[in-house]
């Protein structure tokens, strides 16, 4: 499998917002969460103690933390807001769990005693498994909790195992459990004899049918095995990726293990040189669609060396080629560079986010099935003053949710003859583009009052950085023309349109918020200003009158019958001012050959507008008449507005 380059260098249209730490001292072990957002975060001081803090809700404030000890632990969280957190103790695995706030007093689980921490899954339905390396006998024990139930017993798989070749568990499992509730364990063993240099990776299927096997070698016996990463797709299929070397090549290679039981045979994703080292690996499902992550670190020499992040999919033929999702150089670029996580969007596709010189990065891959990759967003940093040595970081977005949130911590030293400390920082990831409106005009209302005013606004979790607003328009008798950028990257929420007599203008607004999201173009919110009485063309008698009340200060006025006013138009709505009085005339109003309406303006004295064509009525196309129908009664004719909205 090829890399792909093209692409790889970081766009960052907006400046990040500055964070700082929120959680105390600390480094993140593993943030856990739910669609509901509640989370959960195992930490660990200075001293190596571990302490657990939990979230109600995404708005919801951190719990004091509850104290564990020191050694290795795993914790996921279900759907209810359960968590459970399982870890090791000298007298196996202890497990502890949190409902409603309140922690039980936890209880051993299983003998296995280990160093390294238990691959820990649970799935929507709250099935809690848990699989662990013993470092007594090289076993490997699974335990199984399921809903409103005690946990199980241990299931054991030690060296020595019917129908399958020698060999001892060399590195913790990988644990998977799919929505049905089947769980899939898998690891790498050592043989004996023969084998005794020589690794491979063994699978497991406990909690099964009769009919399926049990235990099968998924690879045959290589110099080494490396990192291994294990994930399940809604579907059931487990996925593995996992890091060989054989005959002086690494390779990073994945299969997968459909529902049925059924394995695909062992592809290539990419191939290392004798400069390259894999130091990360991660594999993701969302829904039916897979995909697989890695870091290496290339050694160049009389240069410096570099880290890349790449991802892949699978796609009907195969693993994509790896694209490169970030990269850094420098004398130390792994410390720069953190390992880039895949969170499932729920429309498709994954949000790959990474810590890079102390700032949060995230990055939409592959959404709607697109090919192409989103910019990348620089979107939280840790406050300027503080070292950027990174310590450690993790990342929780649930599957249909489009936010996230971070929790990182950053190396503060305060010099000399201080000591060293971790501080953790959590934040919003926040994707989500800010919503705004239009809020004046909201209606056509044709008005005589000018300039026009023109208001917006919009509502967004991390606020509104700046506005853009857009402004087409059209003449009474043209069509639109193009949208133009009229406000441009303004924080204000008002201004106004001198506006030319006759024109219809429509507004559109959109927004960024303090995160760099980019909300939608709004609906339209559009106006007219009208024609003046000096804009229509006279045949016969009239005369211009001053009238301080009317539009533009003045009217035309007639007596004479069939003198007619007119302008051409092309409206979807029409309306007329006249001057009423006790004595006052009738007129007719056409377009070309469609007659609107007779008028009396004989009554109550004063300007009224009548409308000629309301919104839902067929378009009127061309030329508007008014004629005077009376003999010898005045007509007085203010203003007509013709709307192309």
């Amino acid at each position: 499998m090829s890399v792909v380059e093209a692409g790889a260098e970081p766009v960052r249209p907006t400046a990040p917002r500055a964070a700082r730490p929120t959680l105390g001292q600390g480094v993140p072990v593993q943030l856990v969460g739910n669609s509901r957002g509640d989370l959960a975060l195992l930490a660990r001081d200075d001293d190596f103690v571990l302490t657990v803090r939990t979230r109600r809700g995404p708005n919801g404030d951190w719990s004091t933390p509850h104290v564990l000890a020191r050694g290795a632990a795993s914790l996921v969280m279900d759907e209810a807001g359960v968590v459970t957190v399982v870890r090791n103790v000298p007298d196996g695995l202890w497990a502890e769990t949190m409902r409603d706030g309140v922690w039980d007093a936890g209880g051993l689980i299983a003998p296995a005693t280990s160093i390294s921490a238990p691959s820990l899954e649970v799935n929507e339905d709250g099935v809690v498994v848990v699989a662990v390396r013993s470092a007594a006998d090289v076993s490997v024990q699974v335990v199984r909790r399921l809903p409103g139930q005690d946990w199980g017993e241990p299931r054991t798989y030690t060296r020595t195992m019917p129908g399958v070749p020698t060999g001892g568990a060399t590195r913790a499992p990988k644990v998977t459990v799919d929505p049905g509730g089947a769980v899939t364990i898998t690891w790498p063993v050592s043989g004996t004899g023969t084998y005794t240099s020589r690794e491979w990776l063994r699978m497991a299927t406990p909690f099964g049918t009769s009919s399926e096997p049990e235990v099968v070698d998924l690879t045959d016996p290589l110099d080494g095995v490396g990192a291994v990463d294990t994930a399940v797709t809604e579907t059931g299929e487990v996925v593995v990726l996992w890091e060989q070397e054989h005959d002086g090549v690494s390779t990073v290679r994945s299969l997968s293990r459909d529902a049925t039981g059924l394995l695909t045979a062992p592809r290539v994703v990419a191939t290392e040189s004798a400069a390259l080292d894999v130091i990360a690996l991660g594999a993701h499902a969302n829904h039916e669609e897979p995909a697989i992550t890695w870091t290496e670190e290339q050694e160049v020499d009389g240069g410096p060396s570099v880290v890349r992040s790449l991802a892949s999919r699978r796609t009907e033929d195969g693993w994509s080629d790896g694209q490169v999702v970030a990269r850094a150089e420098g004398s130390d670029p792994a410390s720069t560079l953190g390992a880039s996580v895949l969170s499932p969007r729920g429309a498709g596709g994954y949000l790959a986010v990474w810590l890079e010189r102390g700032a949060v990065q995230s990055r939409e891959l592959w959404v709607g099935g697109a090919t192409t990759w989103g910019p990348t967003r620089e979107t939280l940093r840790s406050d300027s003053t503080w070292s950027t040595s990174l310590a450690g970081w993790r990342v929780y977005q649930a599957p249909d949710r489009v936010d996230g949130d971070v929790v990182w911590s950053m190396e503060n030293i305060e010099g000399d003859l201080y000591p060293t400390f971790d501080y953790l920082y959590h934040a919003r990831l926040d994707r989500t583009p800010p919503v705004a409106t239009i809020t004046s005009p909201t209606t056509v209302r044709m008005a005589r009052q000018r300039p026009m005013a023109v208001a917006w606004g919009g509502t967004d979790a991390s606020g509104i950085a700046s506005y853009d607003v857009l402004l087409r328009s059209a003449t009474a008798d043209g069509a639109f023309g193009p949208a133009r950028n009229w406000q441009t990257r303004t924080t204000s929420t008002r201004a106004t349109v001198a506006g030319t007599r006759g024109t219809t203008y429509c507004f559109a607004v959109r927004a960024t918020d303090g995160s760099g999201n980019v909300g939608p173009v709004s609906a339209e919110r559009c106006d007219a200003v009208p024609l003046d009485d000096r804009d229509l063309r006279r045949r016969g008698r009239w005369e211009s009158t001053r009238d301080r009340a009317a539009y533009g200060n003045g009217l035309s006025a007639s007596t004479r019958r069939g003198a007619t006013l007119s302008v051409p138009v092309l409206a979807r709505r029409l309306a007329l001012t006249v001057r009423r009085c006790r004595t006052c005339g009738k007129i007719a109003v056409t377009v070309g050959d469609r007659r609107l309406g007779t008028i009396d303006l004989a009554g109550r004295a004063g300007l009224v507008t009548h409308v000629l064509l309301a919104a839902g009525q067929s378009e009127a196309r061309g030329t508007l008449e008014i004629r005077v129908l009376t003999r010898g009664r005045l007509v007085q004719v203010d203003a007509v507005g013709a709307s192309r909205a």
